[in-house]
């Protein structure tokens, strides 16, 4: 599953968030902007769609938007869209899969990979709109590879509403929440990997394996967020994170869009 740590402190030092027994890893490339006021309603950014080479079944490389609220400091309300690589969760592809995931209160670990909420995705809060397109599933590998495709995430009519490629392909429900989750004070946009092989990680890629600050690395684009009055503004994310530089950076930053990636330790 992705990190439990989603709203992560903001650092730029050279080591990468591990669970307690140092063994199950996570670096991020990642830019953040906060909204104190919480009357934001979406998120999205174009996000190329490349496809990183995972060394070991059970790591995982990922490139995602996230906005998330916490009602109280020990409980988060999430939603996650992106692709991810993860041979585990999507019977053994190294394809980029379509996911999405939503937390109420804790992250459940069934609710994303492919057959996602034990073969009832109503489970984990989904309604599934689109004919073409199904998250959490091995039928949907993003394509084409290497483009970059517009992916969002907007408040609407009760529910939380998932855009991928310009078509809304369908929606958490406001109950998951309790209808306690209408607006978000972080919204989030960045690479990750995860790895089981402890603090000094293996040779997982990040994006298309190029460091964010080289020339022809992955990117995340047209930044943006609506606010509640339904109008678009791009992005100010200012607050970066790069787990370790030395393994994968980011370039190219503009508050709107950047950069990312790298090889690991090779």
């Amino acid at each position: 599953m992705l990190s439990p740590f989603v709203v992560a402190p903001q650092t730029s030092e050279a080591v990468p968030l591990c669970d307690t027994s140092n063994s199950n890893c996570w670096w991020y490339v990642r830019a953040q902007q906060d909204f104190p006021t919480a009357s934001q309603i979406g998120a999205y950014a174009k996000i190329n769609q490349p496809k990183p080479t995972v060394q070991n079944n059970d790591d995982h490389s990922l490139a995602e938007i996230v906005i998330a609220a916490r009602p109280t400091p020990d409980s988060l309300f999430a939603i996650e869209l992106g692709w991810v690589v993860a041979p585990d969760l999507f019977s053994g592809s190294k394809d980029p899969h379509l996911f999405v995931l939503a937390t109420a209160g804790e992250q459940n670990q069934s609710c994303w990979g492919d057959h996602w909420g034990d073969g009832d995705s109503t489970k984990c809060g989904w309604v599934q709109v689109s004919q073409k397109y199904f998250p959490n599933s091995d039928q949907t590998v993003v394509a084409p590879l290497d483009s970059t495709e517009q992916y969002g995430i907007a408040y609407s009519n009760g529910n939380w509403w998932i855009n991928y490629r310009n078509e809304w392909i369908g929606y958490f429900r406001g109950d998951y929440w309790n209808n306690d989750f209408s607006r978000f004070t972080s919204a989030q946009w960045f690479g990750e990997v995860e790895s089981h092989a402890g603090v000094n990680g293996d040779c997982t890629a990040m994006g298309n394996g190029k460091l964010g600050s080289q020339q022809g690395s992955a990117a995340i684009e047209d930044m943006g967020v609506i606010n509640g009055d339904g109008t678009h503004v791009p992005a100010d994310a200012n607050k970066i994170t790069v787990s370790d530089p030395s393994y994968y950076d980011m370039g190219s930053v503009t508050g709107h869009s950047f950069t990312y990636g790298g090889l690991g330790k090779c």
